[in-house]
């Protein structure tokens, strides 16, 4: 699984106006919880990995806290969704 978190309306490139802000995993609008929730439901057993969208952020503002912010996150959000696991029975 690879996602990203967002406010706001995805920008087309072609378009000028209302711009997704991109934010951190924990202040969202994506259900990030209820993605991990469905993959640990389903049994998933892959990998969760993060990239920060740098639409115009240089590599040099990319901080090493929105990666530990992502593993403190991800973290929880995991450790939620095992401890309240719904198992799917396949017929």
């Amino acid at each position: 699984m690879q996602g990203c978190d967002a406010v706001g309306q995805p920008c087309d490139r072609g378009r000028q106006g209302d711009q997704a802000q991109y934010v951190l995993t924990s202040r969202r609008e994506i259900p990030v919880m209820q993605q991990v929730q469905l993959l640990v439901d389903i049994g998933y057993k892959g990998y969760c990995s993060y990239e920060w969208e740098k639409r115009g952020i240089p590599i040099s503002r990319i901080r090493k806290w929105r990666f530990r912010e992502y593993a403190k996150v991800m973290t929880e959000y995991l450790k939620d969704a095992y401890a309240h696991r719904h198992i799917r029975h396949t017929c």
